[in-house]
């Protein structure tokens, strides 16, 4: 019993050594009482509190309170001959705590992260345990939410923090969690935040349910605080489904992997003011993005189930601006990562402006140091008048007629591609509208017309060819380019 004692007061007092050191490096940790279990080899601190100075070089600032602390598998005979607490299981209960985000000059970040480099910063637990967190996360000026966590639970095993992972945007590995939580806020950009109500899953499967990534101003508000073109987002997904979803460190490098991730029923509205000035960056392919990712990607299918998509472009003062649309949206995404010897293969089909049949096959490879891509599509049915949702308010123009067949294929690569486009169209005319009254030109139509073939036969055949060479504007998105094949080898078999 002497010998116990003994111990158990050479354990408390290299326990208070421990915490003056940490102290000594920004973290002050008090408590208001500490149970040993010399036996089990635990430690259970009763209601801590943690407050994390500048001196901890975190990044953060910020108090943290708990119901308790659990520390399991604590090899005690090293703590009383060296004073080093080996940490292989903690268990954190009843966090509740607010965290100010450092205002850090680039010097400052260096040095930082050169200190770590030098160190050899490595940290391994067998498990981590937290339990009913409540967290916010503040900017430096304390004026907005960066990250707010509500009733957030969390099982990680066998997690591995280190310089490696550290420098990158998800700085641990872990083989296993198990998450449940309640409603999850995370200040994704200046300008978009995310939401989520539910988290609920392990590692074999996850659920987590309405999220929403959306623009925090209105239109109209936002437009008149940008300086360069920037678009607005409204997007809510009803669940998002990972399967398998992990962190590992390959060859020291970090990646993510998943078997599949699954989007059921996103509701998209993008938003774009033509008006603004351009934004004259370049803007990378999507192949070149994940080459360039900072981890690896492993995601074997990524799916949208049900979406319906929206993208509205402002062009002219006077209107709200065009609308285009696809629906009923299905697309499948294979091989998508940056981990892959096979290429990335993109299919979809969609009901184009809620009516007509629109499927497509995209390929591209990320390994390809080109960028070299193809785009097949098919078109079918279309009524020409739909489109006047998009071409009125964008360009004055109404559009009448009917297209029963529409093929193209883009092969090209980061600088330039061919289109070759075949189409059927009959009965089709086309009206310029006064900006104003949104009447019809009457003589200017009539000469348009006049000139202009309203449908597409001939004695050899119903459609007609076209066969173009585009070049890439590289300020513009892999969207535009896209946009930008097609509507050339529409004007060369219209016009």
């Amino acid at each position: 019993m002497l010998a116990y004692f003994a111990v158990d007061q050479g354990v408390r007092f290299r326990l208070q050594q421990f915490l003056a050191n940490k102290e000594a490096q920004g973290v002050l940790v008090n408590y208001k009482g500490l149970e040993l279990k010399l036996f089990q080899g635990t430690a259970k601190f009763i209601q801590p509190t943690i407050l994390l100075s500048k001196e901890t070089n975190s990044g953060f600032t910020g108090n943290l309170s708990l119901t308790d602390i659990i520390i399991k598998d604590i090899g005690y005979v090293r703590l009383l001959l060296t004073g080093k607490l080996p940490i292989e299981y903690i268990e954190m209960n009843g966090l509740d705590g607010q965290l100010i985000e450092l205002k850090q000059n680039e010097d400052a970040v260096n040095a930082t992260k050169a200190t770590k480099e030098e160190i050899g910063f490595v940290i391994n637990l067998k498990e981590l345990i937290l339990t009913n967190t409540k967290l916010t996360v503040f900017d430096a000026d304390k004026k907005e939410e960066l990250l707010r966590l509500t009733d957030f639970n969390l099982t990680i095993k066998n997690i591995l923090v280190s310089d490696k992972t550290l420098a990158k945007r998800f700085p641990f590995t872990g083989e296993s969690y198990q998450i449940v939580s309640g409603p999850v806020f995370i200040k994704a950009t200046p300008f978009e935040n995310i939401t989520i109500d539910s988290i609920n899953g392990t590692t074999n499967h996850t659920h987590v349910y309405n999220v929403n990534y959306k623009t925090a101003l209105s239109k109209e508000r936002f437009d008149a605080q940008l300086v360069k073109e920037r678009d607005h987002y409204s997007v809510q997904v009803n669940t998002i489904l990972f399967k398998n979803l992990r962190l590992e460190s390959i060859n020291e490098e970090l990646a993510l992997k998943s078997n599949s991730i699954t989007f059921n029923n996103p509701e998209v509205t993008i938003y774009r003011n033509k008006l603004i000035a351009d934004d004259f960056s370049i803007k990378p392919l999507y192949g070149s993005l994940l080459r360039e990712a900072p981890i690896g990607i492993a995601v074997d299918t990524f799916s949208l189930n049900a979406a319906n998509i929206i993208y509205i472009e402002k062009s002219k003062p006077n209107n709200g601006g065009g609308e285009l649309t696809f629906n009923a949206l299905d697309a499948t995404i294979t091989n998508l990562g940056n981990s892959y010897r096979a290429p990335v293969q993109v299919h979809f089909k969609s009901k184009f402006m809620n009516a007509a049949p629109f499927v497509a096959d995209w390929t591209f490879d990320p390994n390809d140091q080109e960028d070299t891509f193809s785009f097949k599509g098919k078109l079918r049915d279309l009524d020409f008048a739909k489109v006047n949702a998009f071409t009125i308010p964008a360009a004055y123009t109404e559009v009448e007629g009917q297209m029963t067949d529409l093929y193209f294929t883009i092969y090209g690569q980061n600088d330039n591609s061919t289109i070759d486009l075949k189409i059927a169209y009959e009965d089709v005319s086309v009206y310029l509208l006064h900006p104003d009254s949104y009447k019809r030109k009457k003589v200017l139509n009539t000469l348009l017309n006049l000139f202009m073939p309203n449908n597409t036969k001939n004695k050899d055949s119903r459609y007609k060819d076209s066969h173009i060479n585009v070049s890439r504007d590289k300020n513009k998105s892999p969207f535009n380019y896209l946009y930008k094949n097609i509507e050339k080898g529409l004007q060369d078999v219209i016009l």
